[in-house]
């Protein structure tokens, strides 16, 4: 079964939209924009920021640390909250994911650009079993930075 074929998607009733980075898209009062990502250049991996009315989500997952292009396509907005992949933990590896660290230096260089609203919600997601803890010890490490774990079924009001 090819899940793309217009037959499926028809089928249960799915919309696909494809898009490069920067290009954005508007969407029943959304408005969803590529961002560029070195997770995996070769199959077009991307983040994105989504708007909805005056709020702003940057969706960063399967990211390695944060490159120049990123930040040039994210100037010029105010993010009110971030889901930013922290794959593993305390070990030392960040070539195509983040550890604490080096979501720690994401977000460190998200807030030189002066791209985050200051009630910005930051929340690690993508979370492996490899190098990292268990969710209430996860949590309270990141909290020392002022992030949170995120978690399955989470909920969250803006």
């Amino acid at each position: 079964m090819d899940l793309y074929s217009e037959s499926y998607l028809n089928k249960i009733n799915l919309n696909t939209y494809e898009l490069d980075h920067g290009e954005s898209l508007n969407l029943n009062n959304y408005t969803i924009k590529a961002i560029h990502c070195t997770h995996d250049e070769n199959i077009g991996a991307q983040l994105y920021l989504i708007k909805y009315g005056e709020k702003t989500l940057l969706y960063a997952t399967d990211t390695p640390p944060i490159t120049s292009k990123t930040i040039n396509e994210l100037l010029n907005e105010k993010i009110d909250i971030i889901f930013l992949d922290e794959s593993f933990g305390l070990n030392d590896y960040t070539i195509t994911h983040l550890n604490i660290k080096a979501f720690n230096e994401y977000i460190n260089t998200l807030k030189d650009h002066c791209l985050l609203n200051d009630d910005c919600k930051i929340f690690a997601t993508h979370i492996t079993h490899e190098g990292n803890p268990c969710h209430d010890e996860l949590d309270s490490i990141l909290n020392k930075y002022g992030y949170n774990a995120a978690f399955d079924g989470m909920e969250l009001n803006l």
